[in-house]
């Protein structure tokens, strides 16, 4: 941009600091936006970005904060806690860490992948308080976060179901006392259902053709939507009586208009469901 923007700092000696703004004003960042938070508590979005975190004023749309250099990597993906106080990040370099939404300060590492932390959910039941974390190194691993030292936090329990990358994770919070699932998707074409009070998979969907990208479970609703790069999108149920759980209730494809004006599937890379309207984003 110009004017060039600098920051100088004075002592005994003078230090220049060039600050860089995105060149278009109407985009967040230079960079591509991999996640886009809504924090209730503090009335912000978050966005994350490769290199930075950015916090944004819900009321006036202004930039708040920027949280730069928290790791040597670049950020992969981004999840909150319940209490939407802590946000917890991983990185390229296979990394897990946590820092504090208002001030961007560290503070608690878990143990790392030996690739790319692909995913990251907080799941929190009676007193414990786990983040689980999906890598392309296939695992998943579940942290303990229950206490607040700045340590390196134990495994709780490491999964291995994948035999190839595991790309998104979805938390599916069970009624009154019921078991809570998770699912996760994978580029070896299988989404998995594992039950987290037990730690057993529950439930293997493997119709996929192709590398599954995402897979949701639509909260409140006993459905979960998964969703490949050939754009194949597929219904399941999972929950009721046994003689329909499990059962794939519909597919489709994710049909655009083409550059040719030809209808065509095109992949899917995120979901987000709106349950107060009934509505499924692609």
């Amino acid at each position: 941009t110009y004017p060039t923007k600098r920051i100088v700092v004075g002592g005994r000696k003078m230090y220049f600091y060039d600050y860089n703004e995105p060149k278009d004003h109407h985009l967040a960042d230079e960079n591509a936006c991999l996640n886009i938070l809504y924090n209730e508590v503090f009335f912000i979005f978050i966005t994350v970005h490769p290199k930075c975190v950015k916090t944004w004023d819900a009321c006036t749309g202004k930039l708040s904060n920027v949280f730069r250099d928290l790791t040597k990597g670049e950020l992969t993906c981004a999840s909150l806690d319940n209490r939407l106080r802590k946000l917890f990040i991983g990185d390229n370099l296979g990394k897990v860490f946590t820092i504090d939404v208002k001030n961007g300060a560290k503070m608690k590492k878990f143990v790392r992948h030996s690739e790319d932390t692909s995913s990251l959910v907080y799941w929190e039941k009676g007193n414990k308080r786990r983040l689980i974390s999906a890598s392309w190194d296939g695992t998943l691993r579940i942290h303990d976060d229950s206490t607040a030292d700045y340590k390196i936090e134990n495994i709780r329990y490491e999964m291995n179901q994948h035999k190839e990358a595991c790309n998104n994770l979805s938390l599916k919070i069970g009624r009154d006392n019921n078991n809570d699932f998770l699912a996760s998707a994978a580029d070896d074409h299988n989404v998995i259902i594992t039950n987290l009070t037990s730690l057993r998979t529950e439930h293997t969907f493997n119709k996929h053709d192709a590398e599954v990208k995402v897979a949701i479970f639509l909260n409140p609703y006993d459905v979960l939507v998964s969703c490949d790069l050939s754009g194949k999108i597929y219904f399941y149920c999972v929950g009721g009586p046994m003689s329909i759980r499990n059962l794939k209730l519909y597919s489709t494809g994710n049909a655009c208009l083409s550059e040719t004006q030809n209808k065509e599937d095109f992949a899917v890379n995120a979901l987000a469901f709106n349950s107060e309207e009934g509505l499924l984003y692609a």
